[in-house]
């Protein structure tokens, strides 16, 4: 799996969002899901162990990498996320 380009804006995100929690520690974050696109997706599991067990739905890192590189391109992970399904 390759490294996109869009690093910079996962990382401004990432960013963002520290600095949020940061200036605001009152604040309560319970909506984040519409700024976790594709890309987001992609270099969260860049960081992930690959050699680890599969997760509580039983998806491998090789199923997952597969399901983001493949045709759906990971639309059925991000659509869950979207929708407040994941997690």
């Amino acid at each position: 799996m390759e490294q996109t380009q869009s690093y910079t804006n996962t990382s401004t995100k990432r960013a963002w969002i520290a600095e949020q929690a940061r200036l605001h520690p009152e604040r309560v974050f319970n909506a984040l899901h519409h700024l976790i696109d594709m890309d987001w997706m992609r270099e969260a599991y860049r960081h992930t162990r690959k050699d680890g067990a599969a997760g509580i739905d039983g998806v491998k890192a090789a199923d997952y990498e597969r399901e983001l590189d493949g045709p759906g391109r990971g639309l059925r992970a991000h659509e869950a996320l979207q929708l407040g399904l994941a997690g």
